[in-house]
């Protein structure tokens, strides 16, 4: 869901987006294995008031995910946000991003592509797109060992 905190993640927030997520996690765990939450968020916690919360928020999200899906060592790959972004604020929210993938074992941060936006400042374009998913990727597989 775009445009969104991560607090609205929260497991208890009313809008119930980390209930959906577990319930999705969850029926795709009954024939599959889940092998990592890929993270890619941020740009709507790029203001003065919520930025320098993101990294506690993030590591507590991440943390009760984990719990709430049975595998408290699931690979985590946080995507960084693109330095195009219109706030400021983003570069406080990309530390925290990068600060709460060194603090979460079996965690690593992405760099976020530097191709570009779609011309607003603030959605990756195609490039980008391609290019994150591929970093993404590989460091999925770069924490399982692979």
């Amino acid at each position: 869901m775009g445009g969104t905190f991560v607090s609205y993640r929260a497991p208890d927030h009313e809008l119930g987006l980390y209930k959906e997520a577990l319930r999705r996690s969850r029926i795709a765990m009954e024939t599959g294995t889940l092998r990592a939450i890929i993270w890619q968020q941020g740009e709507s916690d790029s203001t003065a008031e919520r930025a320098p919360r993101y990294k506690d928020r993030l590591v507590a999200l991440m943390t009760r995910f984990r719990r709430d899906l049975g595998d408290p060592g699931l690979p985590l790959v946080l995507g960084g946000l693109g330095s195009f972004l219109k706030s400021p604020h983003h570069k406080t929210v990309n530390a925290a991003i990068e600060q709460a993938a060194a603090e979460l074992p079996n965690a690593t941060f992405v760099p976020a592509s530097g191709k570009g936006h779609i011309d607003d400042r603030l959605h990756f374009n195609a490039a980008a797109q391609r290019e994150n998913g591929t970093n993404l990727a590989e460091a999925v597989l770069q924490l399982e060992g692979s």
